[in-house]
């Protein structure tokens, strides 16, 4: 009886990936072509498209506290004054001149506010 189960030990065991299984060596070749990353964030979408039509209210699609949107739409409306650099709102440019507005959301949650953009144009 014990070489019997010696012998279903054997055939039932797990075969192990074992050696021959993994390539010897790295393949040699050229890495991918380096592409320049670009950041994509939800503000330099949304910007690059409120400048597409000019000087009519855009609602952003994101809902914000009453303090984050106070915040941001403060920034657009300054940006001409401090320059792109010195704006957390990523995705303006110097030179630009925004209008915002930032309102209660009329069809969000309880306290989450709503921010409305305008794109003015170049500042003179």
């Amino acid at each position: 009886m014990a070489a019997q189960k010696s012998k279903e030990s054997a055939t039932n065991q797990k075969k192990s990936s074992g050696a021959g299984t993994r390539p010897k060596k790295a393949t040699v070749e050229n890495p991918p072509v380096p592409v320049p990353w670009k950041r994509r964030s939800f503000w330099v979408v949304a910007l690059e498209e409120i400048r597409r039509n000019p000087r009519v209210w855009h609602r952003a699609d994101r809902l914000y506290t009453r303090a984050t949107a106070a915040q941001i739409a403060s920034d657009l409306r300054s940006v001409h004054r401090r320059g792109a650099e010195n704006v957390r709102v990523k995705g303006v440019l110097d030179g630009e001149a925004w209008d915002a507005r930032w309102e209660l959301s009329p069809d969000g949650p309880a306290n989450q506010y709503a921010i409305w953009v305008m794109y003015l144009g170049e500042s003179d």
